[in-house]
C-alpha cells in the first residue's frame, strides 16, 4: 500500500462525513422551516405550514412534502387557500446543478383548493400568480402530473356561482393523458314563488 493511499481514504471519508451531514440538515426542522420562510414569500407573505419533508437519495432525486397548508386572504374563506396530504416529486439533478428544476414526476394526494372571486372582481389567486412567462406557458410540463382524490371549490360573487368539482388523474400511465372531472351538486334552499306578479 502506498504512502498516498491513507491520505486518500481519509479523504474519501471525510466527503462522505460531508455528504451525510447536509443529507441530515436537508432533512432537519431548521431546513423544513427555511422552506416555509421561502414559499411564503413568494405567495405574498401568506403563511405556509410543512407538517414532514422528506428526501429520498438516488437517481432521481424524491421529494415528499406531507400536511403542506397555503393560508386564504382574509376575505375569501375560513378554508385555506390549499391544503395537500402528501406531495411527492422526483427531480433531475443535472438540472438542479445549473439552477433549474426539471420535474420527472409530480403526485398530489388528496389537494383541496378554495379559490373565490369577490363582486368587485378581486380574487384570492391573482397576487400569487406574479409575472409567468409571457407566452403563457407552464414552467414546466404538465405530462408527470398526478392527481389523487383532489377537490376544487370556487365561488364567485360576481357570477353568484358556486362550483364543487372532484379531480384526479386515472392510476394508469398507459394511453393519453386525461383528468377526470366530477362536478358535485351544490343543495340550494328552494325559492319561494313571488305573491306580486
Amino acid at each position: 500500500m502506498s504512502k498516498a493511499t491513507p491520505w486518500l481514504l481519509a479523504g474519501l471519508a471525510g466527503i462522505l462525513a460531508l455528504l451525510g451531514g447536509l443529507a441530515l440538515l436537508a432533512e432537519s426542522p431548521w431546513a423544513r422551516q427555511l422552506i416555509e420562510r421561502q414559499l411564503s414569500q413568494r405567495l405574498d407573505g401568506r403563511a405556509v405550514s410543512i407538517g414532514e419533508f422528506d428526501i429520498e437519495w438516488g437517481l432521481p432525486l424524491g421529494v415528499q412534502l406531507r400536511g403542506l397548508r397555503i393560508a386564504n386572504v382574509d376575505w375569501a374563506s375560513d378554508a385555506p387557500l390549499l391544503t395537500l396530504d402528501a406531495l411527492r416529486a422526483r427531480l433531475g439533478v443535472g438540472a438542479l446543478l445549473t439552477g433549474d428544476v426539471q420535474l420527472r414526476s409530480l403526485q398530489l394526494v388528496q389537494p383541496q383548493v378554495h379559490l373565490a372571486r369577490r363582486a368587485d372582481g378581486q380574487t384570492n389567486w391573482a397576487a400569487l400568480l406574479g409575472d409567468g412567462p409571457e407566452d403563457g406557458s407552464l414552467p414546466f410540463s404538465p405530462a408527470p402530473l398526478r392527481i389523487r382524490d383532489g377537490e376544487i371549490h370556487y365561488r364567485d360573487a360576481q357570477l353568484d356561482l358556486q362550483l364543487d368539482l372532484s379531480v384526479a388523474t386515472p392510476p394508469s400511465d398507459e394511453g393519453p393523458r386525461r383528468l377526470n372531472v366530477r362536478f358535485r351538486p351544490i343543495p340550494r334552499p328552494s325559492r319561494q314563488p313571488d305573491a306580486h306578479w
